[in-house]
């Protein structure tokens, strides 16, 4: 299964922005996609 890693931030360039993600939840279809486009080992 996946897992939760940490990463310096980015440098970013004129007209990018960089988004925190709040909060995350798995659900149903999260899972089914990964399945169907092969993301889930």
């Amino acid at each position: 299964m996946g897992r939760w890693v940490s990463a310096p931030e980015p440098d970013l360039h004129s007209g990018q922005v960089l988004l925190k993600v709040a909060t995350f939840a798995f659900t149903a279809n999260n899972v089914t996609y990964a399945v169907v486009l092969s993301l889930w080992e």
